[in-house]
C-alpha cells in the first residue's frame, strides 16, 4: 500500500522595491507551516511517499525476463534436416509382391511443412524404380503424410506415378526415428501398387 502526500506552493510574488516574498506551504502531518524561496510564478509539488514495502512502485523493465505481450516467439530450435532408409514390400493391384528398399530426404521449412525427395526400387517388377519430389506434412504429434509426383520405370519404360504416404515417427534417441510406413501408388497405364515397410530416419 502505498500513502502519497502532496505539497502545493502558491507562487512567489514580487514586491515593489524588487525584493520577493517567501512562499509557504503545508503539508499534511506536519504542525508548522513551511517556507520555501521560488522564483516568479512557479508552483513546486513536492511527493511523500511511504512504503510499506520496499520498491513497490518500481517499474519492470521488458528485459527484466518477463516477455512482453506482443512479442512474437522464437521458432523453437530443432532438426532440419531428416534421411531415412526404406524397407518393406510393394504389392502391385494384379496380386504381384516383392521386396523394395528406398531412400528419402526432407527439408523441413517450418514445424508443418518439409520439401524433399524420395527414391524406392523394387528388383523383382523388372527392376522397378520410382523417383519423386515429395510435399511432407506433419500435422499433429509424429504423424506424418508425403504427396509425391514423380516417375516410374519399369521394363524399359517410364509412368507418371502420383504416391499417397503415411508414417507415424517413434523417436528413437541421438536423432533416429523409427517409423512404419504406407504408401499408395497411382500408376499411369499401369496397375497401380501398395508400398509398405519400415522407414529408418536420422535427423540433423
Amino acid at each position: 500500500m502505498c500513502v502519497l502526500l502532496l505539497l502545493v506552493v502558491t507562487p512567489a510574488r514580487v514586491r515593489a522595491d524588487g525584493t520577493q516574498n517567501v512562499a509557504t506551504g503545508t503539508v499534511q502531518g506536519l504542525s508548522e507551516p513551511l517556507s520555501l524561496t521560488l522564483s516568479d510564478r512557479m508552483v513546486a509539488v513536492a511527493a511523500i511517499g511511504v512504503f510499506d514495502e520496499p520498491g513497490a512502485l518500481a517499474m519492470q523493465s521488458p528485459h527484466d525476463g518477463a516477455a512482453a505481450p506482443n512479442a512474437i516467439p522464437e521458432p523453437e530450435e530443432g532438426h532440419l534436416n531428416r534421411v531415412g532408409f526404406f524397407i518393406g514390400a510393394t504389392t502391385k493391384t494384379n496380386g504381384d509382391t516383392e521386396a523394395a528398399v528406398g531412400v528419402e530426404y526432407e527439408r523441413h521449412l517450418t514445424e508443418l511443412f518439409g520439401l524433399g525427395l524420395l527414391v524406392e526400387w523394387e528388383p523383382g517388377f523388372e527392376e522397378r524404380f520410382l523417383t519423386a519430389p515429395a510435399f511432407f506434412i506433419h500435422p499433429v504429434g509424429d504423424l506424418q503424410f508425403v504427396l509425391a509426383p514423380g516417375v516410374q520405370f519399369e521394363d524399359g519404360h517410364g509412368h507418371f506415378v502420383f504416391r499417397v504416404g503415411a508414417a507415424w515417427e517413434f523417436e528413437l534417441g541421438r536423432g533416429f526415428s523409427l517409423a512404419p510406413a504406407l504408401n499408395y501408388d497411382f500408376v499411369e497405364s499401369e496397375h497401380d501398387a501398395i508400398s509398405y515397410g519400415l522407414v529408418l530416419s536420422y535427423s540433423f
